[in-house]
Formats: C-alpha cells, sequence, structure tokens
C-alpha cells in the first residue's frame, strides 16, 4: 500500500496540481486540436536522471525544442498506478502492480470513442492484438492501463508493430505508445531507451512539425530511493512554445490538457484539476462561428452562422421531413452518419455541421462467421429503413461462441442480436473458440543449440507452453521459427491459448570468435527494420537503423542480442536514396536503402568499441541504384593506430542487389571486408568512375565482426 505520509503528500500534491497559478480551469488551448497526439510513457527515472544527462540526447534535444514542465511529479509508487491515473484521472483503488484488473470507470480511450474520435494503444512486444495477459517477454500489462477497461475494445489494444511508420496520417486522434521493459529503463539503461526513442519516434516528430501534431513524453515514477517523485515531461510540436514551464503538475494535469483539446468530458480527479494552458503559441479568445446547414426534406437547429463563446459548448439537432430519413450529417467535412444530434464541446475554433436527407430505403446488414460455427441469416442482408433484423449465432459440435462484433464493437459471446430501427448499413461477425482437446507441438532445434522442451509436446486445449531456445557454447541464436513464420533471434516462446497443432524450430549460428556482432542499417529512403529481422554475410538480429542523411549527434550502438554497447555512431552524407530491388527477405530489406551521393564523399564515423586485442573485421554492404550505367567506388579505412587502406568496389550495370551476398577487392560485387585493430575509424566512401556523369559509392549497411 501507499504510506500515510506518502498519501497526504499525493493529496496536497492533487491540490497544488489543481490550483496552480497560470493553470485557470477552461484556459485556452490552441485554436485547433492537434490532427494526432501520441504519448509514450518511460520508466522509473526521476527528473536529475534524464535532463541534462549525456545518456539521454534525444530526451534533452526534444526538451530543448519543445516546452519541458521542470515541476511535473507522479502520484505515487508503484507503476501501475500512476499509468491508472494518466489514462483515467483514478489509480482506481489500486497500490500494487497487480494483474488482472478490469474497470468500468471513465477513461480517456472510451472518452475519444464516444466523442467519435480514434484511440489504439501500442505495446512493443505485446505478442498480438487483444493479448489479455500478465506479461510475455520483455511486456508487463500493468504498463498497459487501456487494456484494463470494458469500453475500449480488444482489438485497439495493438503491438508496437502495428505502429505506421512513415504512414503517420493512419494514426487514431490519440495513442499511447509503451516500449518493453529493456526499451522504457525499467530493465534497460538510459542510453538505450534514448536510442529506442529516437529510432522509433523521431520519425513521427519530424513529421508532425508539418501536420498540426503533438508527441508528449513522460514518466509513470521516479526510481523510488526517497526522493519527490519528480519526473521528466516534455511537449513537442508546431503548436508548442519552446521553453521551461515551472508550474506544478501531475497525471491528471496531462489528462486534463489532452481532454480539454478534444472537448471531452473529464475523467476522476481530472474534472477538478487544471489543463496545462501557458505551453501553447496561441489561443484565440473567440467568439467562433459554427455554420449549421441542412439540405432539403430536412431541418438543422438552430441553423445558418451561430455565434458561439469559446470554451462553451453547442448542441446541434437534426430532423427529416415526414417521409423521409438523415441520410447523412458532416462535421468540418467528415461523414458521422445518420445521427439526430451533433455537440461540439470546448468550442476553440470555427467549425461547420452539413445535414442531408433521403427517401426511405433499404440498408445492407453483412454478416459473417468464422471457422467453427455459423450466423443466420448470413451474407449481404437487405433491411429497409426503419426496419429490424435478427441474427443468430449458432457454434459448431466441440465449439463455443467467443466473440461477437457489431460495427467494429466486441459485444461478448451473444447468441443473438437484433439491429432495430436500422438507418444505415451495418456489420456483424461471429468468432468461435476452438473445442477443448489435447494438441501436439512439435520442437526441434538445429545444430548448435537446444530448445526446451523439445520434441511432441502435448498441451491440453486453452493451456499455454513456453519453449526457451538456449545456443551451446561458441553459438548464437540465429532464428526461431513458429509454424512457418519467423519470429527472429528470440530466447523463449510462449503459446497461448492452444487451439490447433503448431511446430516451433530453433537454428543457431556459430559466434563471433571475440564477441558480440554489431549490425548497422542506413536505411535512406527504405523503412527501418524490425528488431527481429536477421541479415548480412553473419545473419544477425537487432540491426541499428541509421535514419537520414547526417547524424551530428553520437548515436549509440546495440549488438546482435539488442544490448546496449560503449560504441557510437556518427555519419555525414550529402543524400539519401533507395534500391529498387525486389522481394521480402530481410537482406533485400537491410540493402534496399543507403546512403549515397553523385561526386560527394560519405563519411562514417564509429567511435567507442571495446577494446579487442585480436581486432575486428568490417563488413562495408554498397550496392546502389546502378541502372544501365557501371559505377566504382574507393572505400577507405583510416584513423588513429591505423594504416589507411583504400578497396575498390565496382558496382556493375544491371546487378541490383537479389539476396545474394559477393565480396569485391578491386573487383565487381556488394561488399567490402577490412580488418581493424582500434577502438575508433573512419570509413569514407568516395565516388570514383562511372560509365555515365554521376559517379557514386553507396553505404547500405556495416557489420562490425569481433575477431
Amino acid at each position: 500500500m501507499i504510506p500515510s505520509k506518502a498519501r497526504a503528500g499525493l493529496l496536497s500534491l492533487f491540490a497544488a496540481a489543481a490550483a496552480a497559478p497560470g493553470l485557470p480551469l477552461g484556459a485556452a488551448l490552441p485554436a485547433a486540436p492537434p490532427d494526432h497526439v501520441v504519448i509514450v510513457i518511460e520508466e522509473n527515472h526521476g527528473y536529475a536522471d534524464i535532463i541534462g544527462s549525456s545518456a539521454a540526447p534525444y530526451f534533452n534535444a526534444l526538451a530543448k525544442g519543445g516546452a519541458l514542465m521542470t515541476q511535473s511529479f507522479a502520484v505515487g509508487h508503484p507503476s501501475e498506478p500512476n499509468y491508472l491515473e494518466l489514462f483515467s484521472g483514478s489509480t482506481q483503488g489500486v497500490t500494487s502492480d497487480s494483474c488482472p484488473n478490469s474497470f468500468t470507470a471513465p477513461n480517456l480511450g472510451g472518452q475519444l470513442l464516444a466523442a467519435h474520435r480514434t484511440f489504439a494503444g501500442y505495446s512493443e512486444d505485446l505478442p498480438s492484438a487483444g493479448y489479455a495477459g500478465c506479461s510475455s517477454g520483455a511486456y508487463a500489462r500493468k504498463h498497459n492501463p487501456w487494456s484494463m477497461f470494458t469500453d475500449v475494445p480488444a482489438a485497439l489494444n495493438l503491438p508496437f508493430t502495428a505502429f505506421p511508420k512513415g504512414h503517420f496520417q493512419d494514426l487514431p486522434t490519440v495513442s499511447f505508445v509503451v516500449p518493453n521493459l529493456d526499451d522504457d529503463m525499467h530493465d534497460g539503461t538510459i542510453q538505450a531507451a534514448d536510442s529506442w526513442l529516437q529510432g522509433n519516434l523521431d520519425g513521427y516528430v519530424q513529421w508532425a512539425k508539418a501536420n498540426n501534431s503533438l508527441l508528449i513524453v513522460t514518466f509513470d515514477e521516479d526510481d523510488d530511493t526517497g526522493g519527490n517523485n519528480q519526473i521528466t515531461t516534455i511537449f513537442s510540436g508546431p503548436m508548442v512554445k519552446p521553453g521551461t514551464y515551472g508550474e506544478i503538475i501531475n497525471h491528471d494535469n496531462v489528462l486534463r490538457t489532452v481532454e480539454d483539446l478534444y472537448g471531452l468530458g473529464h475523467a476522476g480527479r481530472a474534472a477538478g484539476t487544471a489543463p496545462i494552458a501557458d505551453i501553447w503559441n496561441a489561443a484565440l479568445a473567440g467568439p467562433f462561428t459554427i455554420t449549421a446547414s441542412a439540405g432539403a426534406n430536412g431541418t438543422i437547429t438552430p441553423g445558418g452562422n451561430v455565434s458561439v463563446a469559446a470554451g462553451a459548448n453547442q448542441t446541434f439537432n437534426v430532423d427529416a421531413a415526414a417521409g423521409y430519413a438523415i441520410s447523412s450529417v458532416a462535421v468540418d467535412g467528415a461523414d458521422q452518419g445518420p445521427i439526430c444530434a451533433y455537440t461540439f464541446s470546448n468550442v476553440s475554433a470555427g467549425h461547420t455541421i452539413a445535414a442531408a436527407f433521403g427517401a426511405p430505403g433499404q440498408y445492407t446488414i453483412t454478416a459473417s462467421a468464422g471457422t467453427g460455427g455459423a450466423i443466420a441469416p448470413s451474407g449481404v442482408v437487405p433491411v429497409g429503413n426503419g426496419g429490424s433484423q435478427t441474427f443468430t449465432i449458432t457454434p459448431a459440435s466441440g465449439y463455443s461462441i467467443l466473440a461477437v462484433t457489431v460495427d467494429g464493437v466486441n459485444k461478448g459471446a451473444i447468441a443473438t442480436y437484433t439491429f432495430s430501427n436500422v438507418m444505415a448499413s451495418h456489420t456483424i461477425s461471429a468468432a468461435f473458440s476452438a473445442p477443448a482437446g489435447q494438441y501436439t507441438i512439435t520442437a526441434s532445434a538445429g545444430t548448435g543449440g537446444s530448445i526446451t522442451p523439445s520434441g511432441a509436446v502435448s498441451v491440453a486445449g486453452g493451456a499455454s507452453q513456453t519453449f526457451t531456445i538456449a545456443p551451446a557454447s561458441g553459438y548464437s541464436i540465429l532464428a526461431v521459427t513458429v509454424d512457418g513464420t519467423g519470429k527472429g533471434a528470440i530466447s523463449s516462446y510462449t503459446f497461448g491459448n492452444v487451439a490447433a497443432n503448431h511446430a516451433i524450430s530453433a537454428t543457431f549460428a556459430p559466434s563471433a570468435a571475440g564477441g558480440r556482432i554489431i549490425s548497422i542499417d542506413f536505411t535512406g529512403r527504405g523503412t527501418v527494420m524490425a528488431s527481429t529481422e536477421t541479415a548480412g554475410v553473419f545473419s544477425r538480429s537487432h540491426w541499428n537503423n541509421a535514419q537520414g542523411a547526417v547524424q551530428s549527434v553520437a548515436q549509440a550502438l546495440l549488438d546482435e542480442t539488442g544490448a546496449a554497447t560503449t560504441a557510437t555512431l556518427r555519419w555525414s552524407a550529402s543524400g539519401v536514396w533507395s534500391l529498387p530491388a525486389t522481394g521480402t527477405s530481410n537482406d533485400l530489406h537491410m540493402m534496399s536503402g543507403y546512403l549515397d551521393a553523385a561526386g560527394a564523399n560519405t563519411i562514417v564515423r564509429i567511435s567507442g568499441l571495446p577494446a579487442n586485442a585480436a581486432g575486428y573485421s568490417v563488413l562495408v554492404y554498397a550496392d546502389g541504384d546502378n541502372s544501365s550505367a557501371t559505377r566504382s567506388g574507393i572505400y577507405q579505412i583510416s584513423g588513429t593506430g591505423i594504416t589507411t587502406t583504400n578497396i575498390t568496389l565496382t558496382d556493375a550495370a544491371n546487378t541490383n542487389f537479389t539476396g545474394s551476398y559477393r565480396q569485391a577487392s578491386g573487383s565487381a560485387g556488394n561488399y567490402v571486408k577490412f580488418t581493424v585493430n582500434a577502438t575508433a575509424f573512419n570509413l569514407t566512401a568516395i565516388p570514383s568512375a562511372s560509365s555515365d556523369a554521376y559517379p557514386r559509392a553507396p553505404i547500405n549497411g556495416i557489420q562490425i565482426v569481433p575477431l
């Protein structure tokens, strides 16, 4: 439990955050809400651990370019109550990291959905969408509050692999991102978390600048070693006025701010807490005009140009004339469906609302069923305007109803569902659970390691089974394959809720003689590699994604296991490009993007390698879009204690990478190999000769292999 002294401190903190100067209730926020908000939650580090720390250059860059809250505090210990407070304005009575929990209280996700906005939560290492287990690998449900509220559909509880990198316009209105226990500083280092945040969220940060979107980075709590629970909270986006802000805030102020940005209700203690109002570039005083219009055969009330005071609410009622029906209502150009009323809340900008009407007609309800049962009627079912239609769900012998989903919302394991007063088209689908019984999971391991248990493993229907993969001495895990799908170089895998036979196999590769390999992918115009993807002559996972043409701040590097190293990376090129290679292998993914520039040198600087008496092999992957031209580049290794060495690589015409590696040494190929005995080196790519007017020397990736 939270000690009584701590509870008293929390009460005073709540009061201070609610009444802090400069934070009046209902204070003005940006004139237009952000198109998207992404909230990242980090773990267990106090303000002084992050701000000013050389191990956290990216956090500090965000703080310098955004709004840094210098008096931000968590609400207690341990983690889970803080996550719940941020998401619902209450700890929900939780005083530990207990699991599982289920709540029906108001919360940010449910509020957004009720207001016809969108929401999703992205958790790194969540094994599958909707996963309800308490842990899996480095995923912990105690850090996932949206999974605990009944009005947030399980389908919105997503793995981080579903985060739309490169397609940020597809993000929901508000989303949370929770790194795994290694990447959020719970178990890992500040440096590793800083690198993860930059590698996975900086693309969004840059995109947000031109797309009216916001990033919020905060922490659940400090390290609980007797401090005052002061944490780092940063706002970054084009609507934010950069600077430091000293008012006292906590998780409830952050929640209230997001609620007010979208005119939502207020959950829990957020109702009596002030929004953060002084960090925004501008706010309008109002009044604002909402233009309401109705097509033929209906009315909207009030109509015309309606003046609304800043922060006020305004409701519009929509009515169809006799013999007609509402076809649609569009708010600011977005169709809300055939609704009969709409309320603009906490108005801070002008809006439009337009209603359309049509003659009563027919709508369709599309009904479908998965394996193990039926829905009747099924297929495309026509229903007259205002009519009703009942659907019956029947499981096959030995099966049971798992879930019935109506218009994307899970209605539970119900046997019937009736659509009443139908005024729009709908969908309904049924899913069924497999019959109970015994299933077999076949586990096998190749040379160089083991999988436990192994052979034909019997598992009861609905049960779980974990397999542990261990390399032998001198080997490392190369890949784990589950039912034919690669899962990367993982050391364990759990089959949950087993309802069919499965297979799992592990392969291994000899380890680098002197330690762990560091792999770097220059992504160019391609996409970043997932941590599980293996590639390169030394097929390894956990490639470090190096994005952009220039990196002047040292980027920390991970090794092949995903562990932080002392090594860092900088580079400078005048351009990036992508290779028109086809196929889906990880090697093609790694080789698709590259640093390159016509007629200019590219420089890559590696520093901080662990001292290794035998030295390192450095493999430089180089294959550009050569089209019909033959081009040669000179690749040079130099540095303190290193004899400068040049190797020429020729990229022959019409020989784009197709999946196989060919070493070059003054010849055609797609990689060169150096040997260095130093803890730092410079790699320079020098365009040399070309059969066209564009000499180039691309760098697609690098592997540093201890000898």
